[in-house]
């Protein structure tokens, strides 16, 4: 072939250097399952799928093998596996909760009724501030919210000091 014709070719593509059939399709999504479901490993990034469980060389392969779909509806699955596990952790919790509460607590009976209860202090904060001529004047403002009155207010100004 002459130094024309070659340039004139049109490139053909290469053949993939794997084929993607169901049982590789099916292993890569039971990997990323295992691996995003237990609660001991961080959740990473869609392209660290690729490198760090899959174990292919380029973080973009993930996409060749999975939809963005169907890597959510993965991700979903994961989580819903995860929140299982670490249901047990967190009933065991609860009944410590409830057993220092029931031992008199104070603070584990406040946690108890906030948490199960619905009920509490919950307070909310204003903070406002100006700095004029070096000096800092800030003013805190303590509100319950089903009140809608102040409470509590609280001025620091640094040239009173």
């Amino acid at each position: 072939m002459s130094e024309p014709e070659k340039k004139n070719k049109i490139p053909v593509a290469k053949k993939p250097r794997w084929t993607l059939t169901e049982e590789v399709k099916q292993a890569a999504r039971l990997s990323i399952i295992e691996y995003l479901s237990n609660p001991e490993n961080d959740f990473i990034v869609r392209i660290k799928y690729s490198t760090d469980i899959l174990k292919y060389k380029h973080g973009y392969s993930v996409y060749s093998i999975f939809s963005p779909e169907e890597l959510t509806d993965i991700e979903q699955t994961a989580l819903a596996l995860r929140r299982a596990q670490c249901l047990s952790r967190t009933v065991k919790i609860d009944e410590k909760l409830f057993e220092l509460a029931e031992a008199g607590d104070l603070n584990a009976i406040k946690l108890y009724y906030e948490k199960f209860e619905g009920l509490g202090s919950r307070i909310e904060h204003n903070v406002k501030g100006q700095i004029d001529h070096n000096h800092v004047h800030v003013s805190v403002e303590y509100i319950k919210p089903d009140e809608a009155e102040v409470v509590d207010v609280k001025q620091i100004d640094d040239d009173e000091e």
